[in-house]
């Protein structure tokens, strides 16, 4: 299933479109390439003086468009910390550093296809987390009803109502809006799996099947 693309037809009408994906690991190893890559992003942060930021921007407009972001702490010949995360672009025009730096770093997906080369192969052991909106209720029926809260309560509206489902290992909020037709899921898990262009679907479809068991089979 295709969770991020950039046209609502590559959806392959799955009736779910991923908003945000985020990938953290510690202790990798440092390919050799890197730190030449990122020297012109090095700036000092609360837990290390050898981070690096660096982002991809792609240049379809809010609201399918992408940004990526990443952020590492290099100490000796180790990534002591590094996440990554794909969101959707926002109405608001993207900060100006972000814009500078993706294009000099190619912009996604041709900038983001390198920055993947020189990490290499690595095999990850993290943390990750997925949110997603279901759009189709009726393909991805729920197990449970939303409550029958009021939607104005004196000056206040509803904006939405989150219920958390939690086991040893995995972590799902659901949050129903107003409307009644969607609803957004957030996972979160611990994953094992390879870096690579299509390392968010990927995270994507490990994370959707944790969350399996809310849905009726059909």
């Amino acid at each position: 299933m295709v969770f991020f693309a950039e046209s609502i037809k590559a959806k392959n009408g799955s009736g779910v479109i991923g908003l945000r994906a985020t990938l953290r690991a510690n202790n990798l190893q440092l390919p050799q390439e890197l730190p030449k890559y990122v020297s012109a992003f090095i700036s000092e942060c609360e837990q290390n003086e050898k981070a690096f930021t660096i982002g991809f921007l792609s240049e379809k407009p809010y609201p399918l468009g992408f940004y990526i972001w990443c952020h590492g702490h290099i100490e000796s010949e180790r990534i002591t910390h590094f996440s990554i995360s794909l969101g959707r672009k926002p109405k608001a025009e993207p900060p100006q550093k972000l814009i500078e730096d993706s294009k000099k770093l190619g912009g996604y997906p041709l900038g983001f296809s390198e920055f993947i080369s020189i990490m290499g192969s690595h095999k990850i052991k993290g943390e990750a987390s997925l949110v997603a909106v279901i759009a189709d209720s009726k393909r991805w029926h729920l197990k449970f009803e939303k409550s029958k809260l009021p939607k104005k309560v004196g000056a206040f509206k509803l904006e939405c109502e989150d219920i958390t489902f939690e086991n040893n290992a995995d972590k799902v909020k659901v949050s129903f809006m107003p409307d009644e037709r969607t609803f957004c899921l957030e996972i979160n898990s611990r994953v094992e799996m390879n870096l690579s262009d299509s390392c968010f679907d990927d995270l994507s479809e490990i994370l959707w099947e944790k969350a399996n068991s809310l849905f009726i089979k059909k």
